[in-house]
C-alpha cells in the first residue's frame, strides 16, 4: 500500500470520518475494519515502507498462520 494511502487510512481510523472528493466537509463513518495480508509488516516498518503507527492501529486483534 502506498505511503500516501496509508496516511489517509490512519487518519480515517484516527477520526472516523472521510471528506468525499469535492466535497468540503468532513462525513462521520461508523465502521470496523478488518485488515489482512501475506506480508511481513514487521519487515516494512524496519525498510520504511509500512507506517508503524497505523501497524498499532489495526493490529488490535492478530491472527497469525504457522506454516
Amino acid at each position: 500500500m502506498p505511503l500516501q494511502l496509508q496516511v489517509k487510512l490512519l487518519r480515517f481510523l484516527q477520526d472516523h470520518s472521510i471528506e468525499k472528493v469535492g466535497g468540503g466537509e468532513p462525513v462521520q463513518m461508523d465502521l470496523r475494519v478488518m485488515a489482512a495480508t501475506n506480508r511481513d509488516l514487521t519487515a516494512l516498518i524496519k525498510e520504511g515502507r509500512f507506517r508503524e503507527d497505523l501497524y498499532h492501529r489495526l493490529a488490535v486483534v492478530s491472527v497469525e498462520s504457522r506454516r
